[in-house]
């Protein structure tokens, strides 16, 4: 499970222990997910990856699932698929209508 919300949901399921990547970001205008010098990318993208190679699910967990987790989906699918900001935003778009990601997320993109 990927946690963009470490900050206001716990890790509820490390009891059973579902692996987590917890990031603690928050859902505003000022947030920098990440930049050139992190490598929060890389981080994310081997967490899914090893799961997807294990056949194993992954979540991806925020408040709304709106900015955050959709922020993950697109940054793993534009490095894994090699797709541009416009192809990875169509895409999602086609399997959520209501998708509403923050410009400053998008920026970062």
């Amino acid at each position: 499970m990927v946690n963009t919300a470490g900050t206001q949901l716990r890790n509820f399921w490390e009891a059973i222990d579902v692996l987590y990547l917890t990031l603690n970001w928050q859902d505003d205008e000022q947030q920098t997910l990440f930049d050139a010098a992190e490598l929060i990318p890389d981080e994310i993208f081997k967490f899914i990856e090893e799961a997807v190679e294990n056949h194993e699910s992954v979540m991806i967990q925020s408040i709304r699932a709106q900015n955050r987790s959709c922020f993950v989906i697109a940054t793993y699918i534009m490095r894994k698929f090699r797709w541009g900001i416009m192809k990875t935003l169509e895409f999602l778009n086609s399997r959520r209508e209501n998708l509403e990601m923050r410009p400053s997320f998008l920026r970062q993109l």
